[in-house]
């Protein structure tokens, strides 16, 4: 009876984290819809479209390399070592990727709304590439990859320092490299008079906004694992 328990028990953990996975999915329509939404009108194609790629960038990437250099064997609690190229006839292990490769499509979506309307197309997917095939995993690794942060006691549930805050960190370096928007501020730091920063759409972004609300509860409850 007990065994049977158990399999019951693993078999709606793992329908319940492949729903949230699902959730998590959903997030990306919101991203698209709030950035498209908040940019203007020439760039917001180029928004969605960047959306739409950097999704398939991230999976394909945190497939090959990410998913090893977070998870894989570490090495001295720094880095991965094995499990590249993932591959597993286990449901439980099969449906945490893609749970874990929702979570890297995330992280790399903070980016495309922080350079948004400043950067082409190819230069984000290089910059994209680099940050989830090395340094969001590597940070990961130091964490839930059973690394240095995870010995010395630290704690993060649902990716808050190694998701938004990596994400974060990221962004920060991409507007640092394009510098200021020219045109949308005065030299004082003032918005200029004329707006020519003019939100495309905003009922799309409140269609994004709610979106991302319904996506956040497989965000966190998913985290759970259980």
């Amino acid at each position: 009876m007990d065994e049977v328990i158990l399999k019951v028990t693993q078999n709606i953990d793992t329908l319940w984290v492949i729903n949230c996975a699902i959730l998590v999915f959903i997030m990306q329509a919101g991203f698209m819809c709030m950035e498209s939404g908040l940019s203007r009108h020439k760039n917001s194609i180029n928004v969605a479209l960047k959306n739409a790629a950097d999704f398939g960038v991230s999976v394909v990437m945190f497939w090959i390399l990410g998913f090893g250099l977070m998870f894989g064997r570490s090495f001295n609690g720094f880095i991965g070592t094995d499990l590249f190229f993932f591959s597993t006839n286990i449901s439980q292990y099969q449906t945490y990727f893609v749970f874990q490769a929702m979570f890297v499509a995330t992280a790399a979506t903070i980016i495309s709304g922080a350079v948004a309307e400043r950067i082409k197309l190819s230069g984000f997917m290089l910059f994209a590439v680099l940050y989830v095939g090395l340094v969001y995993p590597i940070v990961g690794a130091w964490k839930w990859g059973g690394g240095f942060l995870d010995a010395w006691g630290f704690y993060d549930f649902a990716g808050s320092t190694l998701v938004h805050s990596t994400g974060g960190a990221a962004a920060f370096a991409g507007i640092m490299i394009l510098g200021p928007r020219f045109g949308r501020f005065t030299k004082s730091g003032v918005p200029t008079p004329i707006k020519p920063f003019a939100a495309s759409s905003i009922p799309l972004v409140t269609i994004g906004v709610f979106v991302l609300w319904l996506g956040w509860f497989g965000f966190n409850g998913g985290s759970q694992l259980a």
